[in-house]
């Protein structure tokens, strides 16, 4: 078994997080960035999606960070081929200098409103 798929995942979601390295960018080139990455929520299967520029000193050099949530890895698989996403991509790559990703399942939590 992958650990993805198969009996008992059912009530699981997938969380796709992608952490990028973009040294020194210009304000007009992290504002370039941040609209492209903001694309990706529109891509087809995307149920959630957030998007922030790190602010403390413990992201080992990483300056942004996304979070999009699909219902399982069939959706991730088709998202990953999306017209859309590969043109953000090949964006990305040209002013970020480094990424890394971490896809994890879940079991959402309603954590409610607190009492």
């Amino acid at each position: 078994m992958d650990g993805v798929s198969g009996p008992g995942n059912d009530a699981l979601m997938l969380d796709h997080v992608i952490m990028f390295r973009a040294d020194d960018l210009d304000a007009e080139t992290e504002a370039e960035l941040m609209r492209q990455l903001g694309r990706l929520k529109d891509v087809p299967g995307v149920l959630d999606f957030a998007l922030g520029k790190n602010f403390g000193d413990r992201s080992r050099g990483f300056d942004y960070c996304m979070r999009v949530t699909f219902a399982d890895k069939d959706a991730l698989d088709a998202y990953q081929d999306d017209p859309l996403h590969l043109e953000v991509v090949a964006y990305n790559r040209q002013v970020t200098s480094e990424h890394i990703c971490v896809d994890f399942l879940f079991e959402p939590v309603d954590v409610g409103t607190g009492g």
